[in-house]
């Protein structure tokens, strides 16, 4: 890691640390049980985000993201898109944004929770840059001998001279809009990573007033024991 990355890294800790102080010093002030309950669930999200920050700079060794992968069993992709939806409906709900998944079942072997993390980034992106009465679909399918999943959103799209830097640590080409919606540019980084580890691959599309399109093809798994549902 570069020196720029790390002061990148450092700011991206510094401000969900100074914010985190503010809350616990106004927490230490309230007598307010309910004010008090507030103040502390601000608190956790604070902290989930350097935790966010901290596992993605270690993915992004590729290391820790190798040995979850190659120590993965059979998943079925499909599920895993379907259990992806599901976690975000309420957010595409409140910002009337429809989100799909169209599916064939389709099997890989890996990490669940590193593509459940992949999937997940992916739909948020998309969900963050799609306006309201967009829409984000999630499509599972056999493609040319591989396992492919796309996320397509309906929103802005990406500038070309930004779209070769995307998977760059930590950058941004909408950097104000970004950090208001608590992005520090490093959840395609990670997800790059992840389907990197696995033995795939992560690929964009993008054009201004046309959306985005990313795809990730991972090697299919044809044969063995039919995975279990996710629990």
């Amino acid at each position: 890691m570069s020196l720029d990355e790390i002061s990148e890294a450092l700011h991206a800790l510094q401000s969900p640390l100074t914010v985190l102080r503010a809350r616990l010093e106004k927490a230490r002030e309230t007598e307010d049980a309910g004010a008090l309950h507030t103040v502390l669930d601000e608190c956790v999200r604070e902290v989930d985000e350097m935790t966010g920050v901290l596992t993605g700079l270690l993915l992004l060794g590729k290391s820790d993201a190798r040995a979850l992968a190659s120590e993965g069993h059979a998943i079925a992709l499909n599920v895993l898109a379907r259990e992806t939806a599901l976690r975000w409906a309420p957010v595409a709900e409140a910002k009337q944004v429809q989100l799909t998944v169209s599916e064939e079942a389709i099997r890989v072997r890996g990490s669940e929770r590193l593509l459940l993390q992949l999937l997940s980034a992916l739909v948020d992106n998309a969900l963050k840059h799609t306006p309201e009465g967009g829409a984000v679909a999630i499509e599972v399918k056999e493609e040319a001998g591989a396992a492919c999943l796309t996320v397509a959103d309906t929103g802005a799209g990406i500038p070309e001279d930004a779209r070769s830097r995307v998977f760059e640590r930590f950058y941004q080409f909408d950097r104000e809009r970004a950090r208001a919606q608590g992005g520090v540019g490093l959840g395609l980084s990670i997800s790059k990573a992840i389907a990197e580890a696995h033995g795939g691959s992560l690929e964009i599309w993008s054009a201004p007033g046309r959306g985005t399109r990313v795809t990730l093809r991972l090697p299919l798994l044809r044969r063995g024991p039919t995975p279990d549902a996710l629990g």
